[in-house]
């Protein structure tokens, strides 16, 4: 089994918007997972206390920008132009696993990956990936109130089907 050394150390995390906020909260608990790691930020640890805020666009807009990879990421590029926070990677149909095989070397590196999982035809959850396991992938569900972390579990098989038959988003986020 691969996982992100020390992951649940990063337990206080708390997803704000439980509707359209997960890709803000996805990234921060990634941004505050590898400055454990490695004793940096990557961007200005002041601007992390409103992250999630700042980067929930389709609430921020009054729902005229969706909250997308694509949106987000180009606004945190817009604010911390200077910083290489993430690595942005899509893979297209068809492609699941080497999908699979890429995020399994990130996550061996110590790189979180995001990635978004298609739960019914209209909703969509968008978790970190911290551990791999020659059959499942482990992702953050949620982090609760008392920070017990939710982790949710699926079988690789199963994402790989998700990515082929078009169920779910193609691209996923590599912080580093």
């Amino acid at each position: 089994m691969t996982s992100l050394p020390q992951y649940r150390q990063i337990n206080n995390v708390i997803q704000q918007d439980r509707r359209y906020g997960c890709i803000p909260w996805a990234i921060e608990w990634s941004i505050r997972y590898k400055h454990l790691i490695t004793g940096q930020w990557r961007i200005p640890v002041n601007s992390l206390n409103t992250f999630q805020q700042d980067y929930n666009l389709y609430v921020r807009t009054n729902r005229t920008t969706p909250n997308t990879f694509s949106t987000i990421l180009n606004e945190i590029r817009k604010n911390h132009s200077r910083t290489r926070l993430y690595h942005y990677q899509r893979f297209q149909q068809g492609a699941g696993n080497r999908k699979i095989l890429f995020i399994e070397k990130q996550i061996l590196k110590g790189n979180p990956c995001i990635m978004p999982l298609k739960l019914t035809r209209t909703s969509t959850h968008i978790m970190p990936v911290v551990e791999v396991d020659s059959n499942k992938f482990k992702m953050i569900w949620e982090i609760q109130q008392n920070g017990a972390l939710v982790i949710f579990q699926v079988p690789k098989s199963v994402l790989i089907n998700i990515h082929d038959s078009n169920l779910s988003g193609k691209a996923f986020i590599v912080v580093r």
